[in-house]
């Protein structure tokens, strides 16, 4: 009887954290933790009024204001990740040229004059058929990063505990 009592305190005591929590982010009108607010501060050495959330997000990632900087989180890799493949995609589809010829050229089977004289003549759409935009895209991430997609200030990852942060101004 003593095991159960002391479990269903120790569920009581977890329900009142998680309402407490959510009460927060409810006050806050945030979906930022109180915690992770605490720990952005204490980096970024600011005061926790100096942390704003945005209402708007980035490829599903929350966007916040620190002091006079701008930054995407991500709560896991993950996320991070799965937010730069998207990005990724959206250049592609707007702008195929915009990427370097031989990476276009190393997910296709077309040379490289070839490519140029695609891109020379905005050949978009001949180029998005002709390249395997899934090897582009994991060839853009493994050799500059999901920093490189996101951080469009630096290109730079910021880790702090559990979160991943992206400057974006």
């Amino acid at each position: 009887m003593n095991n159960e009592k002391r479990t269903i305190s120790e569920l009581l005591i977890s329900l009142e954290n998680e309402k407490e929590n959510s009460i927060d982010k409810l006050e806050n009108n945030t979906s930022l933790t109180n915690e992770q607010v605490k720990q952005l501060s204490e980096y970024f050495e600011v005061d926790t009024e100096d942390i704003e959330e945005l209402d708007y997000k980035t490829y599903g990632l929350i966007n916040i204001d620190i002091g006079l900087e701008t930054y995407v989180l991500a709560e896991d890799y993950e996320d991070a990740e799965k937010a730069a493949r998207e990005c990724l995609k959206d250049f592609f589809d707007e702008m195929p040229y915009g990427f370097s010829i031989w990476v276009l050229c190393d997910n296709s089977e077309i040379s490289y004059s070839a490519m140029e004289d695609l891109i020379k003549y905005e050949a978009n759409e001949v180029i998005k058929e002709l390249v395997d935009m899934e090897g582009l895209i994991d060839d853009c991430i493994s050799s500059d990063g999901v920093g490189h997609q996101l951080a469009l200030y630096d290109s730079e990852e910021l880790k702090i505990n559990d979160m991943y942060l992206y400057r974006t101004d």
